[in-house]
C-alpha cells in the first residue's frame, strides 16, 4: 500500500506528505522503501549547504527506487539522477516503482561514464550505505567534481558491517 501512496504523491510533488506518511510506518518495512529517511529539519541544512556550495546536481551511485533522491530534489530544488548495477532487476516487472532516472552499468565503469549520466554539471556525488569498498574507490577515481555525499546511520544506528575505510587515500 505505502509504494502506491508513494507514487501517487510523489507525482504530484508532495515531498512533505510522503516523510509524513512514512511517520506511521513501523522501521523494518520502512527500510524496506529506503534506508535514509531525513527530517524536515536535516533537510532545511542539506538545502541551505547546497545553496551555499552552488550545487544544483546530484548524481546518486547505488539508489535504488531513488525515493529518498527524489525527496532531496523536490525539498532542495535539485536536479538528480542515479546509477544501479542490475539493469534487468530495475527494469522487471517485479522491481518496484523508480522515482528518478536511472542509468546502468556493468561491473567496470568508462572513463566518462559518471559525466553521461549526470543531470547537468557540476554535480555532486551521493553514497547511501555503500559497502563495496573497491568500486567506491572506482567512482572516487573517476569522479572530477568537488564534493561528496555520504549518508549514513546516525550515531551508529542500523550501521552496516562493511564500509570504505575513510582513513584510505583515493588510489
Amino acid at each position: 500500500m505505502f509504494p502506491a501512496i508513494c507514487e501517487s504523491i510523489s507525482a504530484a510533488g508532495d515531498w512533505q506528505s510522503v516523510l509524513t506518511s512514512v511517520s506511521a510506518i513501523p522501521d523494518e518495512q520502512r527500510r524496506s522503501f529506503s534506508w535514509i529517511w531525513p527530517t524536515e529539519s536535516c533537510l532545511e541544512d542539506l538545502r541551505e549547504c547546497f545553496r551555499a556550495h552552488g550545487i544544483h546536481n546530484v548524481l546518486s551511485i547505488g539508489c535504488g527506487s531513488g525515493l529518498l533522491e527524489w525527496i532531496l530534489q523536490e525539498s532542495c530544488a535539485l536536479k538528480v539522477s542515479g546509477i544501479e548495477l542490475d539493469k534487468s532487476w530495475w527494469t522487471s516487472a517485479y522491481a518496484p516503482a523508480t522515482f528518478i532516472p536511472l542509468s546502468f552499468t556493468g561491473s567496470s565503469l568508462d572513463e566518462d561514464f559518471l559525466q553521461h549520466c549526470a543531470p547537468g554539471e557540476p554535480f555532486i556525488l551521493l553514497f547511501c550505505y555503500f559497502n563495496n569498498g573497491g568500486a567506491f574507490w572506482d567512482y572516487l577515481r573517476r569522479f572530477q567534481g568537488d564534493f561528496v555525499m555520504i549518508a549514513g546511520p546516525r550515531d551508529g544506528a542500523d550501521a552496516i558491517k562493511k564500509q570504505p575505510d575513510a582513513e584510505k587515500e583515493v588510489p
